[in-house]
């Protein structure tokens, strides 16, 4: 595979994890917004407790106990791909995903789907064909988007087309929303690129999005994004 980044010879995850702040900060966002899309009650503030200080928040309201895995489990994504994000993404990968985002929540965390499931009023992809049409979309991905890219914009527009794609197939029967865009950001770190944070109060937006199949404009979302997260990596000096 090829990858391409205006940073050149500079690894973008040597950087973040070089930057305790910055790590703990993308953590925290990242990993609440995801949360959060989905319904995830638990404010940021309650994340930073439970995720970086190490305790749970004294809640004063009911909170699941589905709603605190969703949040560690993500943490878990978050430190996967940091440490995986060189290795090609297949299908195991997805799954290795998928479960650590499930773990504790679906007993089928780590399997594609065996009922046909449904995402904004639209059926989605049969279970009998999801394992094929993923494959198309890795090798389309792979073989044709990524190795005629020659910009940075080219890579963001292929990474948008593949997180729209495999939202389309919603391979999963749930967590496809929260492990569709811990993809996003396992193929952007792996182009050297920073990662994104779809932002819950940006949901309407994300969702029209997804629900008109515009890759184009979920790739202007996610570039707009990136500079966000340039901005605060090079608060201290230019690093990116």
């Amino acid at each position: 595979m090829k990858s391409m980044s205006s940073f050149g010879e500079k690894d973008i995850v040597r950087i973040i994890r070089g930057d305790h702040e910055y790590l703990q900060s993308i953590l925290v966002r990242s990993v609440y917004n995801s949360a959060a899309i989905e319904g995830n009650s638990i404010s940021i503030d309650e994340t930073q407790v439970l995720l970086v200080d190490g305790f749970v928040p004294a809640f004063k309201r009911a909170v699941t106990t589905r709603e605190l895995y969703e949040l560690t489990n993500l943490s878990s994504v978050w430190n996967y791909i940091l440490n995986h994000c060189t290795a090609e993404l297949t299908i195991s990968v997805m799954h290795e995903v998928h479960q650590l985002t499930m773990f504790n929540i679906d007993d089928n965390s780590g399997r594609f789907k065996r009922t046909q499931n449904m995402v904004g009023g639209r059926l989605t992809t049969k279970p009998e064909n999801v394992s094929t049409e993923i494959l198309y979309a890795l090798d389309d991905l792979m073989n044709a988007k990524f190795i005629y890219s020659k910009t940075e914009e080219d890579i963001v527009e292929a990474v948008a087309w593949f997180h729209l794609t495999y939202e389309k197939i919603h391979p999963y029967e749930d967590g496809n929303g929260r492990t569709g865009r811990a993809l996003v950001n396992y193929l952007l770190l792996q182009n050297n690129l920073p990662p994104v944070v779809v932002k819950v109060e940006d949901r309407a937006e994300y969702y029209s999005y997804l629900r008109t199949d515009d890759y184009l404009g979920l790739a202007k979302y996610f570039m707009k994004s990136m500079e966000e997260e340039k901005a605060f990596l090079n608060r201290k000096g230019k690093v990116v």
